[in-house]
């Protein structure tokens, strides 16, 4: 009996980007004003930049929440 390669076997994929020219992957796209929304909630990313700084110097905090 002949081992068949993996190459005969594996399913055909399309090479390289698998969506015709002028076509989006998301057509949906990333909601409008969401980074707007962000920014406005987190004093422009001042507020994450706190509780990370936070969370990182709290020596009680497990490692993998510091990480």
């Amino acid at each position: 009996m002949a081992t068949q390669s993996s190459i005969e076997t594996a399913s055909a994929k399309p090479v390289g980007r698998p969506f015709k020219n002028g076509r989006s992957g998301n057509p949906g796209g990333r909601p409008k004003g969401l980074a707007r929304r962000i920014r406005e909630q987190t004093d422009d990313g001042a507020d994450l930049v706190v509780y990370m700084v936070e969370v990182f110097r709290d020596e009680t905090a497990s490692r993998r929440d510091r990480m």
